[in-house]
């Protein structure tokens, strides 16, 4: 067995849900195709949801850390639209399954959780009150959310403009004109 089962689990899931739709995937097809046993599955994860939870918010993380190894806060945000982008197609299938309401979830909690994790790395000298940060956070966890659940449904998305237009918005130079527009 794999030194880390539960990341094994999740990487099969998430392969079966590229060709399958996740209704469609139960614990009975996973724990086959993972080749171990229901009570093994069972003792990392509650169900397939908390599957797909735990690997999204596994996916945060790695897309964090690249993003804090970027020279500048605008090579982060096109690392963080190249995620959203490569993986449309996913989401795409996700938000047509019958959990679309507790997919969008994780991915709004999802999304909160890295931005505040990245506010605390890259802005730590900053000081926001603790309930403005709270309000900030959400208000552009649901924007990005729903920002991916478009890009999520188009065909090409540009890449370079969506990273500059959400950069200029979350920096707060949206709303006036920059010199530093490509």
């Amino acid at each position: 067995m794999p030194a880390n089962t539960k990341t094994m689990i999740a990487e099969t899931f998430f392969n079966m849900a590229k060709g399958k739709s996740i209704d469609k995937i139960t614990v009975t097809d996973l724990v086959e195709r993972c080749k171990i046993s229901r009570q093994t599955f069972y003792y990392h994860f509650k169900d397939i949801m908390d599957v797909l939870e735990w690997g999204m918010g596994e996916t945060a993380e790695r897309t964090l850390v690249r993003s804090l190894e970027a020279s500048s806060d605008r090579e982060a945000m096109g690392i963080f639209v190249s995620m959203m982008v490569e993986n449309r197609g996913f989401l795409r299938r996700l938000l047509n399954s019958q959990h679309r309401e507790q997919i969008e979830r994780i991915i709004v909690e999802g999304l909160r959780t890295y931005l505040q994790k990245a506010y605390q790395l890259r802005a730590p000298r900053h000081t926001i009150d603790h309930t403005d940060l709270g309000l900030l956070l959400d208000f552009c966890a649901y924007g990005l959310a729903g920002i991916l659940f478009q890009v999520g449904q188009q065909e090409q998305v540009d890449e370079k403009l969506l990273t500059d237009q959400l950069y200029r918005m979350l920096t707060g130079r949206f709303f006036t004109p920059s010199l530093e527009r490509p």
